[in-house]
């Protein structure tokens, strides 16, 4: 709610600029306005990416270093057995929860089937 509260007064504010003297600054100060209402929620945004970008450089050195390694190819095999073997549950479930929803479209799109034949013959 203070969103639309804050927006709304945006809103009022602009409107009661542009109609005086001052119209003719107004997009420049519209703009300043409207990154003052915007800096907290830019530098939350960065502040929550920090982590992840942080993870990736780590990710993408590492992998550089490996790729100039001897043993390359085993710790890419040992790295594909332990994502499978990490991903595997995370699969399973996703197959258990759309297991009903797509048996059920199937008999749907059976009985539809059987009933437009039925219909036609």
């Amino acid at each position: 709610m203070p969103l639309v509260g804050l927006s709304a007064l945006l809103w009022i504010g602009g409107k009661a600029l542009l109609q005086t003297q001052a119209a003719k600054s107004a997009p420049t100060f519209l703009k300043n306005v409207a990154l003052l209402a915007a800096a907290p929620f830019i530098g939350l945004l960065y502040a929550m990416a920090l982590p992840f970008v942080g993870m990736g450089f780590l990710v993408v050195t590492a992998a550089r270093a490996l790729a100039s390694s001897r043993y390359a190819p085993k710790v890419a095999t040992f790295l594909g057995f332990w994502g499978k073997l990490t991903a595997a549950p995370f699969i399973g479930l996703a197959f258990a929860v759309m297991l009903p929803l797509v048996g059920t479209a199937m008999l749907l799109w059976d009985a539809g089937k059987a009933l437009v034949r039925t219909e036609s013959a």
